[in-house]
């Protein structure tokens, strides 16, 4: 739960981020509403892949993300009780 909660507080904190930053680009730039545009896409992406890695936290298959291994240190294991700890 508390994982889940952690990822939702930083799904926002990406999306505000790139937001305020092509705002902050666009009054400096005079370029408006271009980079405002390109924060919330590039935002967009961001969380979409923050979603992504959180599906995958639980799958066996293929390697772990960059945010699934730092995940993994707080939530339970991808390992086998077989394997041996690395």
């Amino acid at each position: 739960m508390g994982i889940a909660s952690g990822l939702g507080c930083s799904i926002v904190a990406s999306l505000v981020v790139f937001i305020v930053g092509g705002i902050f680009l666009d009054r400096f730039l005079g370029t408006a509403p271009v980079l405002l545009l390109a924060g919330v896409a590039i935002g967009l992406v961001a969380a979409g892949y923050q979603l992504y890695e959180l599906t995958q936290l639980g799958a066996k298959k293929g390697p772990a993300g960059p945010l699934s291994r730092a995940i993994e240190r707080y939530g339970p294991s991808r390992k086998s009780p077989n394997e041996p700890l690395t």
